[in-house]
């Protein structure tokens, strides 16, 4: 696998980034995958199959989950809104039936990871931004979010093989709280790339989709990666991919931005979204 981190950015009031350089990488993943008490299960058929691919340009990519601050400033209509979002119930548990509270009381710290955000608003988020820049700003692809997820490794994880390593990296069930935690708490990746690993699912660019069906019997789903504060540590693996539809309003679930890069600089003009 081949690729690298290269240069840091800031973008006022959004907050940090990394340019990623173009390379080949693993894309997704067929061996059984071992839960936290050790016991085996096939990989979901929807997570392979196991093959090697190319991203054949430079980008840039936030290095953390855009924050509650961050979509408070450019989008504040999504708050004004505060519609409900969807939220474990009071024993805090997955399992038990989940309940709507305000979109204001799951977003009330700054630098959590916004979330109860739809696609289309993380979408608006993206352009707004891209407004801001003068360069485009979008969801990533889920090739590109694989890509820095794995930050060059061949592993289950960012980290390795062992799920159960994987407790300084990425909050999950076994260690948030069934909270969602504030962004850059865990450590990076190789590439310098926070909370790819659980905390919340982002949403990437493109739809979900399993033997070429896009709605799973219902409304259209977009593809939602990286585990969260609530989910089974297993989820944070790198080629695992969920669907939901693209107007759910999740507490756990979130989204960060890719800067499409000419060179090596983002600070310059591009092609507005």
């Amino acid at each position: 696998m081949t690729s690298t981190a290269l240069d840091s950015f800031e973008l006022s009031g959004v907050g940090r980034g990394r340019l990623l350089a173009a390379g080949t990488t693993l894309l997704g993943n067929e061996r059984p995958v071992l839960d936290w008490d050790g016991a085996a299960y096939p990989e979901h058929a929807a997570n392979g199959p196991e093959r090697r691919v190319t991203v054949p340009h430079p980008f840039g990519m936030l290095d953390a989950p855009v924050t509650v601050a961050a979509m408070s400033a450019l989008c504040p209509e999504v708050f004004a809104a505060d519609q409900p979002v969807f939220c474990l119930g009071p024993g805090g548990s997955i399992d038990e039936p989940w309940m709507s509270r305000p979109f204001h009381e799951v977003n009330r710290r700054d630098d959590d990871p916004v979330v109860g955000v739809t696609w289309d608003e993380a979408v608006t988020f993206c352009r707004a931004l891209s407004a801001r820049l003068g360069r485009r700003v979008r969801l990533p692809t889920e090739v590109e979010w694989e890509f820095a997820a794995r930050a060059g490794s061949r592993s289950l994880y960012s980290w390795g093989d062992d799920v159960r390593a994987g407790g300084e990296f990425a909050w999950t069930d076994r260690n948030s709280g069934m909270q969602v935690r504030p962004v850059r708490t865990r450590r990076p990746n190789a590439w310098g790339l926070f909370d790819m690993a659980g905390n919340v699912w982002e949403w990437c660019a493109d739809a979900f989709r399993t033997g070429g069906d896009v709605t799973g019997g219902g409304a259209p789903r977009r593809s939602i990666r990286g585990g969260s504060s609530c989910h089974h540590a297993t989820a944070t693996r790198s080629a695992h991919r969920f669907g939901r539809p693209a107007t759910e309003r999740n507490a756990f679930l979130g989204f960060r931005c890719v800067i499409e890069a000419a060179g090596r600089s983002v600070g310059g003009r591009g092609d507005a979204q």
